[in-house]
């Protein structure tokens, strides 16, 4: 979960969505639950891709974040329609939905 007025991150990363191209793309939809790291406002959710490039999660190639700073890489942010207060400890979820046919990707928070 991401607070405005810079990088700050409320919650534990975690693989909300995965999609395998080893063959033809299908529709996927995916959530986690994550523990709040701290007392914040969530306003988007930042998305970004890690490529798992041999099946064995030892090579892997990452688009996120380094740090509390954004990477170069491309990287998504999902606005979300009213900012969420979110507290130390909370349980929060996190959804993701990828379209095969439009391209589209759509993901939710709730704290």
């Amino acid at each position: 979960a991401w607070e405005c007025g810079g990088l700050h991150e409320l919650t534990e990363r975690a693989t909300v969505l995965e999609l395998d191209f080893s063959g033809a793309p299908r529709s996927a939809q995916g959530g986690a639950r994550v523990i709040s790291l701290r007392h914040g406002e969530c306003h988007g959710i930042l998305l970004f891709l890690e490529f798992d490039l041999d099946g064995s999660g030892e090579l892997v190639v990452s688009h996120g974040p380094v740090g509390a700073s954004p990477s170069p890489a491309v990287q998504g942010l999902q606005l979300l329609p009213e900012a969420v207060q979110v507290r130390p400890n909370a349980e929060c979820t996190l959804s993701a939905f990828w379209d095969s046919e439009t391209g589209e990707a759509w993901a939710g928070f709730s704290a």
